[in-house]
């Protein structure tokens, strides 16, 4: 599972997800690995969730966090979870391997006034990249579900689209 800044949950509603999802599948037998910040928990486990670190935090280099994450979760999973449409610039790295992706988009963050035009237009991007290259969207709300389909007409034809209900 990448893209969070990691568990135990510090952070927001990815990091719950990471952690509630994580641990069902590891429940039911899985073996489950979450990427997180560099430096955020001194145990290389989490209730039977195995964690990796990036060298760095989310927070100060973002494409480095999530270029980190994707390379791991190439060499290392047989499916990668992805929190976040960010980090898909960085799926050419599975180019060869084909792990299987999925990916959460994280709602319409390149719609948030707080980010610069430049983040926004790189945010737009990475949502059309993830969308084109995964295997599997989740939409996590149905408002979520109507605005990929609405922009990218070829998700109605790509059997990937997964309703997911919140938690």
């Amino acid at each position: 599972m990448l893209g969070t800044r990691g568990i135990p949950a510090r952070y927001g509603g990815f990091e719950t997800f990471a952690g509630e999802i994580s641990a069902l599948l590891v429940e039911n037998g899985y073996d489950v690995s979450v990427e997180c910040d560099a430096g955020s928990y001194n145990n290389d486990n989490y209730n039977g969730v195995k964690l990796f670190f990036s060298t760095v935090k989310k927070s100060d280099n973002p494409l480095r966090y999530y270029s980190e994450g994707i390379k791991w979760g190439v060499k290392n999973s047989d499916v990668i979870l992805a929190a976040s449409s960010a980090g898909s610039f960085f799926y050419f790295y599975n180019l060869f391997k084909r792990v299987p992706i999925l990916t959460n988009p994280d709602g319409l963050e390149y719609q948030r006034g707080k980010w610069s035009f430049l983040k926004r237009t790189y945010l737009k991007l990475s949502e059309f990249i993830a969308v084109r290259l995964s295997d599997f969207i989740i939409a996590d709300s149905e408002e979520i579900k109507k605005h990929l389909c609405r922009s990218y007409r070829f998700v109605k034809k790509k059997q990937g689209l997964l309703n997911m209900a919140p938690f």
